[in-house]
């Protein structure tokens, strides 16, 4: 795993995110965003929010997760640290000093060491 450095601080727009299984049915949407490759989608229960688009198998409106997901964002500050485990569509997952696991957007990070 990379470590990056944080350049830019990142809040969450919101405090809600939503965690999916391998399998699990949602319904899609192609919403505005300032990242590609991510969907806006809907559980069977009503829970929303953004997953990469690469991670759902999409037929119409429809899709079927193709691995587990968490959408939770940590929130950073210049200075903080972090070990990258991925990117996906301009954004990394990332887990902090304190062992906390969420996104963070690339454009918020220094090169890798």
């Amino acid at each position: 795993m990379n470590q990056y450095k944080v350049i830019k601080s990142h809040q969450p727009e919101s405090k809600i995110h939503i965690e999916l299984k391998n399998g699990d049915c949602v319904t899609v949407e192609r919403r505005k965003t300032q990242w590609a490759g991510w969907l806006w989608c809907t559980t069977e229960d009503g829970r929303t929010g953004w997953v990469p688009e690469s991670w759902v198998d999409v037929s119409g409106s429809q899709g079927i997760m193709k691995q587990d997901y968490n959408s939770y964002e940590l929130t950073v500050e210049p200075g903080d640290f972090l070990q990258g485990i991925l990117i996906e569509s301009e954004w990394l997952l990332a887990k902090t000093s304190d062992d906390i696991t969420g996104w963070v957007p690339l454009e918020c990070l220094g090169k890798s060491y």
